[in-house]
């Protein structure tokens, strides 16, 4: 899979800051990332991003893409192998809980849905301590949720919260406002 890196630069950021993550990211793969401003510009602050990810989106692969598993393998599987394939873990710690949650889902006909991880953003683990990229460790698996109108199923790691996730087509594409009653229509 081909990267783009890229800086989210805040106003917090200082220019010793940005040097340093620079060189490091240059350093570590070659290239060089692009500075992003959306958080301080909106849009116009991330056109040079988008254009360098449309731009690498048609370079041809030098390989072909391999799912890491199939929609087939069972949902504790799929986790399996996100947990050690991606995070780096040694395995995954399953509550009774979630063991009942994916046989029900399976049962339901979910079971061939992909895998979303919510987990802290501050570390590969489930473990907001654990910097870096830290390595024995086992992830514990709390519980699963379907969001099925969105297309798949997501495991909770530790104690996390989530954000509700949004339908295929959202609400928003048909609200409006009826302009000779001037009334907001649409809303459920």
């Amino acid at each position: 899979v081909r990267v783009v890196p890229a800086i989210n630069i805040h106003s917090s950021d200082t220019p010793e800051d940005l040097s340093a993550v620079t060189e490091t990211v240059t350093e570590l793969t070659g290239i060089r990332p692009i500075l992003s401003r959306q958080w301080m510009e909106g849009g116009d602050g991330c056109a040079e991003l988008a254009e360098a990810v449309e731009k690498i989106t048609e370079i041809p692969p030098s390989s072909p893409f391999t799912p890491m598993y199939s929609p087939e393998t069972p949902i504790l599987d799929k986790l399996h192998t996100l947990a050690t394939r991606v995070y780096g873990a040694d395995g995954v710690d399953v509550s009774p809980k979630a063991a009942k949650q994916a046989a029900d889902l399976e049962e339901m006909g979910f079971g061939g849905m992909p895998i979303c991880v919510a987990k802290t953003q501050y570390s590969f683990s489930h473990d907001p301590t654990l910097l870096n990229v830290p390595t024995g460790f086992t992830v514990p698996l709390s519980h699963l949720s379907l969001s099925a109108g969105a297309g798949f199923v997501c495991a909770h790691l530790g104690d996390i919260s989530t954000m509700p996730g949004l339908p295929i087509r959202p609400t928003l594409f048909d609200v409006g406002v009826d302009f000779k009653s001037g009334h907001v229509v649409g809303l459920r």
